[in-house]
Parts: C-alpha cells; sequence; structure tokens
C-alpha cells in the first residue's frame, strides 16, 4: 500500500506544471515573473528593479490618498500606452500574454499619472522655498566668518 501511494505522490508530481515564478516581495506584494514580463511590455518598469522601485513609490502614493486623475489625462497616458506597440494586434498579444485587459491597463495609466503628480507635487523646484537675499546672506557670512578659522595670517 505504501509503494502504491508513494507511486501516486511521484506521478502527481511528474504532471506539475509551474504557471509562474515569485521573484520579489514589496512590502508585502507578490511579483512574478509574468508581472515583470508586463511591466516591461507595457513601458511601466523596463526590469524587476525598477518594478520594485514603482511598487515601494505606489505604496507611498496610496498612502496620502491622491486624488484620481483627470480623465482626458488617463485616456491620453492609455493612449501613450497603446502607441508603444506597433499595432493594435501587438497590442491585443501583449494583453493576451499578460493575462491583463483594458481596465488593467487604465489602472496602470491611473498609477502612473497619481506617481507623477505626487512626485512632482514632493520634488518639484516650484515646490521648493525661492531663496532670497534675507534667506542667504547670513548663511554667507556665517559661511566667511567660519571659514577664516582656517585660514592662516
Amino acid at each position: 500500500m505504501l509503494g502504491v501511494a508513494a507511486l501516486l505522490i511521484i506521478a502527481t508530481s511528474a504532471s506539475a506544471e509551474i504557471i509562474d515564478r515569485i521573484v520579489a516581495v514589496v512590502a508585502g506584494q507578490i511579483i512574478t515573473k509574468s508581472d515583470v514580463d508586463a511591466a516591461a511590455a507595457f513601458g511601466l518598469a523596463p526590469d524587476l528593479q525598477a518594478l520594485i522601485d514603482r511598487t515601494l513609490m505606489l505604496n507611498e502614493v496610496r498612502r496620502v490618498a491622491p486624488p484620481e486623475p483627470a480623465a482626458a489625462a488617463l485616456e491620453a497616458r492609455t493612449a501613450q500606452i497603446r502607441a508603444g506597440f506597433s499595432s493594435p494586434a501587438a497590442f491585443a498579444r501583449a494583453l493576451d500574454i499578460g493575462g491583463l485587459d483594458e481596465t488593467a491597463v487604465r489602472s496602470y495609466a491611473a498609477d502612473d499619472l497619481r506617481l507623477s503628480a505626487y512626485l512632482d507635487e514632493r520634488f518639484s523646484s516650484a515646490s521648493l522655498p525661492t531663496p532670497t537675499v534675507e534667506t542667504v546672506m547670513p548663511c554667507a557670512f556665517n559661511c566667511a566668518e567660519s571659514a577664516s578659522q582656517f585660514v592662516g595670517p
């Protein structure tokens, strides 16, 4: 009886098929090989490291609950993703291979827009204070006084 059970286990494992591979886990979110391939195909991230970075940044963006992107901007970004393919048939083939649909592409486009808005808001030069004489001059004098101690007579 044990021999039959062992034979069944061996036969079952021999017919097992790998559907996808986990290549990373980022903040509890699984990233599979097909995720990496789809991200590259749709121009979202060229490789695993870029997809990890994108996932981390999107987690931060979602934490601050940004507003939904404007409909026109979403349509434009979705069209831009589609335009990255040589033909509508190539786009459809990429959807099939990635197991995606138009809704997923729109979701990726919305994520791109949210991420872009977040980065612009947080890191653009417009969000930084403009230096003025009042803010720069005290620093310049302090730096000059500090430097004078290292200069000989």
